[in-house]
């Protein structure tokens, strides 16, 4: 059963483009936002220099209270991950004498998602390509059960939909741990560091990314079962799809 459903997965040459397709876009990503992060280190350098140079021009402490500094608010290594998703990535901020911090961009009230465009990094591409390719896997799950239960001559039909789910979600959270691991390991050879409470985050945010992803498994499961695999299913398919990706993150 495990090689045959492995077998069903990879030898559908429309499966193998789309994890193809999400391996390569998913470390395009990844790398677009370790060049990001490594940019905002070079700013962070001359921000330093320009704040010492103006700072050593101040006479006194009065000058100082007056005029005020500026503060660089540095995001940790995990933003690579959530570069287009997240509050800020280089919001700059000033401290006065009357004990304010100004911030230069501030997005609060706005809608961060559509704001910030979407789909632009790793974690934002995984959940719209993992999301639809999760749903369209569920819906073709059991299209040819007839032909299943004959070549594995199973005689429980409840068994075979019960095995068949759990070996199929057991192969595709393991290829989408791999993406995820592999991303991790060649952001932390690029020089990023990460410490326990960070690692401990981002397990978090992988168990968050598995269970969406499930979740989007069994809604096409359950779509194509009510609809008894019509062509209207893959119309609602796409719906709901459309729903949760899109309108629900602007709620």
């Amino acid at each position: 059963m495990l090689k045959y459903e492995l077998k069903r997965l990879l030898f559908d040459r429309k499966n193998l483009y789309f994890f193809v397709i999400i391996i390569v876009l998913s470390l395009y990503f990844v790398n677009s936002g370790i060049r990001e992060y490594h940019q905002l280190q070079d700013y962070k350098s001359q921000f330093l220099a320009v704040e010492k140079k103006m700072v050593d021009n101040y006479a006194d402490y009065m000058q100082y209270s007056g005029y005020g500094f500026r503060v660089f608010f540095q995001p940790c290594a995990p933003i690579i991950f959530f570069k287009n998703s997240t509050v800020y990535t280089d919001i700059e901020g000033k401290v006065e004498n009357t004990e304010v911090i100004r911030i230069y961009k501030p997005l609060k009230g706005k809608k961060l998602f559509s704001n910030q465009g979407y789909f632009k990094d790793f974690s934002g591409f995984i959940y719209f390509t993992g999301s639809l390719l999760m749903i369209y896997l569920g819906m073709i799950s059991f299209r040819t059960m007839a032909r299943i239960k004959f070549e594995l001559q199973f005689v429980n039909l409840a068994t075979l939909y019960i095995k068949s789910t759990v070996i199929r979600l057991f192969y595709l959270n393991f290829y989408f741990i791999l993406l995820m691991v592999i991303s991790f390991v060649w952001s932390y050879l690029e020089g990023l560091t990460y410490t326990g409470d960070i690692v401990r985050n981002l397990l978090g945010y992988v168990l968050y990314t598995l269970l969406l992803l499930n979740f989007f498994y069994f809604m096409g499961l359950l779509i194509a079962t009510i609809l008894k695999f019509r062509q209207t299913a893959f119309i609602w398919m796409f719906i709901l799809w459309i729903f949760f990706i899109f309108l629900v993150p602007e709620i």
